[in-house]
């Protein structure tokens, strides 16, 4: 009987499962293609420590497992925690501790799930290894099909409106968005900015002390979300360039096509950057540029749309970027290449 496959999430992940649903049930959904034995009631009680598999989301909660004894762990790294802990002020012990155990797991994980190639990369210079062989690449994304009525609304790419979904964490650049969106207020006509955030007062201070002038600040259910944004133009995602944001794919590039939102995203994103530098759709704007990038947005924005010409562009980035059945079949025969069930 071939072996089975249970899925341990953390605290986190149980608090947000919008965020990781779709990662773990194309992962799931691929060791099921590749012959594993998945049953969505298999838990820990289920499996045997040393024949079974573990899907996991961190080399942390990978850590966790493997010293009970867990020893045929799938993990999926969503970020480079290490650094994220400096970026975050914390101490550098906690960056050094983390490196350690992310070392160690990425040379146990029977396979790994990564989210870009230049996480790969970041992994394979950190530690001096090759590891392409037993990884897989796919983005993060929470959407997997475009939302018809996004193009339904006949002023929706008229009138230039803008939107920034998400806290207000620093790594966030909020502030910056803010800034950016400003400039365009000042040279552009029919502008507004639509703001979704849990907060809310902060972010009514932010804008208030930049002075703009049309604006909506809210925050809804992910399930009331939609309605909210579908008839919007653009969608921020500005960040810094630095190692995090340059092995990050963002799961809100996903939300905002999926609703016919063309993103305003910085090239730091190197896997975005890359797809869209072939088909040239939505706006690059480098944080470190911003005199240069907001004139070279401005004269984008002031381009007509072609309604028709958006749509197809979204509808082919989730047949290709985004194409879940894609990377279910993909992840599946490497699976079968590196793991031998027989």
């Amino acid at each position: 009987m071939h072996p089975k496959v249970a899925i341990a999430l953390s605290k986190d992940e149980r608090k947000d499962p919008v965020v990781t649903h779709m990662y773990f049930d194309t992962m799931y959904r691929a060791l099921k293609e590749a012959g594993f034995n998945c049953d969505d009631k298999y838990n820990l009680k289920d499996i045997n420590k040393s024949k079974d598999f573990l899907i996991v989301g961190s080399c942390k909660v990978a850590f966790e497992y493997w010293i009970k004894g867990y020893k045929n762990l799938i993990i999926w790294i969503q970020g480079v925690v290490p650094e994220e802990s400096i970026m975050l002020g914390y101490h550098k012990y906690k960056y050094y501790a983390h490196s350690f155990l992310e070392e160690i797991m990425i040379k146990k994980a029977k396979f790994i799930f990564m989210v870009s190639e230049e996480m790969l990369r970041h992994y394979e210079n950190k530690y001096g290894l090759r590891i392409e062989n037993k990884t897989f690449i796919m983005p993060c994304y929470n959407e997997n099909k475009v939302d018809k009525l996004a193009f339904q609304h006949i002023k929706k790419y008229k009138n230039n409106t803008f939107l920034y979904a998400g806290s207000l964490q620093g790594w966030q650049c909020f502030n910056e968005t803010v800034k950016v969106y400003k400039s365009f207020e000042t040279q552009l006509t029919n502008t507004k900015l639509f703001v979704y955030t849990k907060d809310q007062k902060e972010a009514k201070e932010i804008i208030d002390k930049n002075n703009i002038q049309n604006y909506s600040v809210d925050f809804v259910s992910l399930d009331e979300l939609s309605e909210k944004i579908r008839n919007i133009k653009y969608g921020f995602v500005l960040r810094k360039d630095n190692i995090v944001n340059r092995v990050a794919t963002p799961t809100k590039i996903s939300n905002y096509i999926s609703h016919g939102i063309i993103p305003i995203y910085s090239p730091c994103l190197k896997s975005f950057d890359n797809y869209n530098k072939k088909e040239k759709m939505a706006i690059s704007f480098d944080l470190e540029k911003i005199d240069i990038d907001t004139k070279r947005a401005i004269k984008q924005i002031n381009q007509e749309i072609d309604v028709p010409e958006v749509k197809e562009w979204c509808k082919y980035t989730f047949n290709t970027y985004y194409n879940q059945d894609k990377y279910i079949t993909n992840a599946a025969r490497k699976i079968e290449s590196e793991i031998n069930l027989k």
